[in-house]
C-alpha cells in the first residue's frame, strides 16, 4: 500500500506554522507563569510602602499634636490655676490651634481643683448646633465647669465668628475631669500621652486625646476627629474595589476606606480573626477565598510614637489585581499572532525562494538517474547552497565516482575547519586575550554551576579575590605595557599554583578571581597565602617586587553568586586597609 506524499513546500510551510504556534504558546504561559509570581512580589512590596506610608502618617499626626500641646504648655495662663487664668488669652491661644488643625474639634485645660475650661468648634459637625440650639452664625462653644458655694456648676456660651456671646446657658454639674482618662494617664506621665480612638458622647463621631500635664498640675488637652483619617486610607486603596481598615487592639475600626462590596463586613471579620489567631501579628500577608472570591490580604502592626497600638489592614480582589497583568499577557500574544499573519506573505516568498530551486534539481537530478548528463544544466539561484550542490551535480555528472570521492574529501576538510573554528571561537569567548586565563562571563558561569552543585551535593566551595597592591603605581611609573606584562606574569604564577580542579580568572583590572570546588575555608586559606608568598617572591620584569592583597570566602547556606563575592569583596578590602601583602578571610 503506498502512502500519501506531500510537497516540500507544504512541509516548510506547516513547519514553520506549528514551530511558530509552539513558540507563541510558550511564551504566554511562561508570561502568565512568572507574572504570577512577579504581581505577587509587587503587591507585597506595594502594600508594604503603603503600610510605611500609614506608619509615618500616623507619626506625623502625632509629633504635630504633641509639638501643638508644648508649645502651649509655656504660657503663663495655661499653667494659672482657674481663677487667676486670664480666659480671654486662653481663648485666643485656642484659636490658633483651631487655625493650624482643621481636624481638631476641642482644645481644653483640666484643672487640679475640678475645674474645666474648653473650646469647641461647632463647625467640625453640623449635629453639634441642633445639640446646643446653636444659630447658624454661632462658630464657637465655650464649656466652663467651676465651683459655686461648694457647688460644680457648668456654663455653656455660644460665640459667633466675631468671638461675640450671643447665647449663655448654666446649669449644675458632676462633671469632674479629673476623673477622665485623659486626665489619670496624662498627670501620670511627663510627657504627652495619646488614648485610643472612642466615640464621642456629643455627636456621632470618632477622635483621639491628645493630652499633656503642665508644670502647674493642669493637664493640657486636644481632641481630633478621626475622619480625616478615612480620607487618607482611601488614598491607600490598591484597587477601585482594594478596602482598606485601621482598627485597635480591641478589634475595633476607627478608621476605613471600602471597597464597594458585598463582602466589606466578612473581610473586617477575616482581619480581626487573623490578627487574634497570629502570635506576634507585625505584618501578616497571605490569599484566601472569602464569599467564593480570592482576595489577597495584608495586615501590618503599626506602633506610633506616642503608644498604643494599631492595626492597618489591606484587602484587594485577586482577579482585579491580576487583570492588569493578564491583559498585558494577551496584548502580547496578540501582538504575537497579528505580526505572525503579517510576516504570512514574506514567508510564502521565502519558501518559494527554496522551493523553486530544490524543484528544479530535482529534474536535474532525474536526468543523472536516467544517465542524461549531457542535458544537465546548472541551477542559477542565490542561495549558496543549492548553488553548490547544483555545481557539484554537473561534476558529478562527469564522473560519479570521483565525484563521490571528492565530497567525501570536501566534507570532512570542512568539517573540520568548522571544528577548528567553533573551538577558537569557544576559546575567545571564555578567555581573557591579555592574560589567556578565563573572563569574568566564563568565571560568573562556573560560579554559577559551582553553588548550584554544592547546593545539591552539600559539598565545600571556597573563592579566593586577588588585588595587586599599588598596580595604578606600576602603570603610572612604567607605563601600561610594563603593567600589562605584570598582569601576564601575576596570572602564569596562579595557574601555576592553583590545583586542576580549581578556575583561575581576570575578574577585572588587577583583579582575579579562583573558585575553588570541593574545598572549605581552611583549604582555601592555605592555597591564598601559598600564591601570596609566590608573588612576594618572584621578581617581575621592570618591576621587580609585587604584592596582592586576597579575600578569602567559604559557601554559607542560601547564598548566593553576590554574596560569596561580597564577602571575599570585603575581606579584601579589609586587607588593603591592614597594609597590604596579607590574606583576609570570613
Amino acid at each position: 500500500m503506498g502512502t500519501h506524499k506531500i510537497t516540500f513546500r507544504i512541509t516548510i510551510i506547516s513547519l514553520y506554522f506549528l514551530l511558530s504556534l509552539i513558540m507563541l504558546g510558550i511564551i504566554f504561559l511562561s508570561m502568565i507563569y512568572f507574572d504570577n509570581i512577579l504581581v505577587r512580589r509587587s503587591i507585597v512590596k506595594e502594600f508594604g510602602s503603603i503600610s510605611r506610608n500609614a506608619q509615618n502618617t500616623i507619626s506625623d499626626i502625632d509629633e504635630v499634636n504633641s509639638r501643638i500641646l508644648n508649645l502651649v504648655s509655656v504660657y503663663d495662663n495655661a499653667n494659672a490655676d482657674f481663677y487667676n487664668a486670664d480666659k480671654g488669652r486662653l481663648l485666643e491661644i485656642f484659636l490658633k490651634l483651631f487655625q493650624n488643625n482643621p481636624k481638631l474639634y476641642s482644645a481644653y485645660i483640666g484643672y487640679g481643683d475640678g475645674c474645666f475650661y474648653e473650646l469647641i468648634s461647632l463647625d467640625i459637625n453640623q449635629s453639634l448646633r441642633k445639640k446646643y440650639n446653636a444659630s447658624p452664625s454661632d462658630r464657637w462653644l465655650v464649656v466652663t465647669v467651676f465651683t459655686d458655694s461648694g457647688r460644680y456648676i457648668k456654663k455653656l456660651d455660644l460665640l459667633n465668628e466675631n468671638l461675640n456671646v450671643t447665647s449663655s446657658s448654666s446649669v449644675n454639674s458632676d462633671y469632674d475631669p479629673r476623673t477622665r482618662p485623659w486626665f489619670i494617664k496624662a498627670s501620670a506621665s511627663n510627657n504627652v500621652i495619646k488614648t485610643d480612638p472612642y466615640s464621642f458622647s456629643n455627636f456621632d463621631g470618632r477622635g483621639i486625646t491628645y493630652a499633656l500635664k503642665l508644670k502647674s498640675g493642669n493637664v493640657l488637652s486636644v481632641d481630633v476627629l478621626t475622619d480625616s483619617l478615612d480620607t487618607l486610607l482611601n488614598s491607600y486603596k490598591f484597587t477601585g474595589s482594594s478596602s482598606v481598615y485601621l482598627f485597635d487592639k480591641n478589634g475595633g475600626i476607627f478608621a476605613a476606606a471600602y471597597g464597594g462590596t458585598k463582602n466589606d463586613n466578612r473581610m473586617k471579620t477575616e482581619l480581626l480573626a487573623a490578627v487574634e489567631k497570629s502570635d506576634s501579628p507585625k505584618t501578616l500577608h497571605y490569599i484566601k477565598r472569602v464569599g467564593g472570591q480570592k482576595y489577597f490580604f495584608h495586615i501590618k502592626k503599626l506602633t506610633p510614637p506616642l503608644g498604643g497600638t494599631a492595626h492597618l489592614g489591606i484587602v484587594a480582589p485577586y482577579s482585579e489585581v491580576m487583570r492588569t497583568y493578564t491583559d498585558r499577557s494577551y496584548k502580547i500574544l496578540y501582538a504575537c499572532l497579528g505580526s505572525l499573519m503579517l510576516m504570512i506573505p514574506l514567508i510564502l516568498y521565502l519558501v518559494s525562494l527554496i522551493v523553486r530551486p530544490i524543484t528544479m534539481l530535482e529534474h536535474e537530478s532525474e536526468k543523472v538517474s536516467k544517465r542524461q548528463f549531457s542535458r544537465i544544466s546548472r541551477v542559477k539561484t542565490r542561495l549558496m547552497e543549492i548553488h553548490r550542490l547544483s555545481e557539484s551535480m554537473y561534476v558529478m555528472s562527469k564522473s560519479i565516482q570521483d565525484y563521490q570521492q571528492n565530497l567525501e574529501q570536501k566534507i570532512e576538510e570542512r568539517t573540520k575547519e568548522l571544528e577548528e573554528k567553533n573551538t577558537q571561537l569557544e576559546k575567545l569567548s571564555v578567555t581573557d586575550r591579555l592574560t589567556e586565563v578565563f573572563n569574568r562571563m566564563k568565571l560568573d558561569s562556573v560560579l554559577e554551576g559551582e553553588i548550584n552543585r554544592v547546593k545539591r551535593y552539600k559539598n565545600p566551595l571556597s573563592l579566593i579575590i586577588l588585588d595587586i597592591d599599588h598596580f595604578k603605581k606600576v602603570n603610572d611609573t612604567y607605563g601600561h605595557q610594563t603593567g600589562d606584562s605584570v598582569l601576564v606574569e601575576f596570572a602564569a604564577i596562579l595557574k601555576s599554583t592553583v590545583r586542576s580542579t580549581d578556575t583561575v580568572g581576570r575578574w577585572g583590572g588587577e583583579e582575579f578571581l579562583v573558585i575553588c570546588p570541593e574545598t572549605g575555608l581552611n583549604g582555601a586559606l592555605s592555597l591564598a597565602e601559598s600564591i601570596r608568598e609566590k608573588i612576594e617572591a618572584h621578581s617581575f620584569a621592570t618591576v621587580g617586587s609585587v604584592t596582592a592583597s586576597i579575600g578569602v570566602s567559604s559557601y554559607a547556606d542560601g547564598d548566593m553568586e553576590k554574596d560569596m563575592i561580597g564577602r571575599a569583596d570585603g575581606c579584601l578590602y579589609q586587607a588593603k586597609s591592614e597594609g597590604r601583602n596579607r590574606v583576609i578571610c570570613t
